[in-house]
């Protein structure tokens, strides 16, 4: 992946934890960065688009968070003019039901994922991110 930001957003702070834990485990070289909460991601992609912030690598944003949800976040974002050198988005969740999988392509994120369970397929997973990035 390029030099700017891997970013997660997730509301679980143990989940953060375990994601930071993780991601020092994988190939991964980005710098990473979290948010707890769409609202707060969304006050930083407004710095992005205003050039006080670099466009991220990746985002990784889980589906099942309060006041504003994954899916609405990602729609945000794609109703927004796009950037140049605009970041892949993919939303997160335990839940393989085709409905979400399904909704998710409907809003524009350009992947799906079953969160990893255990360490090892958590590494496993930022471990491909890392092998098939430009």
């Amino acid at each position: 992946m390029s030099n700017n930001d891997f970013i997660v957003v997730d509301d679980d702070e143990m989940e953060l934890d375990i994601v930071k834990l993780v991601y020092s485990r994988s190939k991964l070289t980005n710098s990473l960065r979290v948010f707890s909460g769409g609202n707060s991601f969304l006050e930083f992609w407004e710095r992005v688009e205003r050039g006080e912030e670099k466009t991220p690598a990746f985002v990784l944003i889980d589906v099942r968070m309060p006041a504003i949800n994954g899916f609405e976040v990602v729609e945000n974002l794609r109703a927004r003019p796009r950037l140049p050198d605009q970041p892949q988005v993919a939303l997160c969740s335990n839940s393989s039901d085709i409905v979400d999988r399904q909704r998710a392509v409907e809003v524009g994120a350009d992947m799906y994922v079953v969160k990893p369970k255990g360490i090892q397929e958590y590494v496993q997973f930022f471990d491909e991110l890392a092998d098939t990035a430009p």
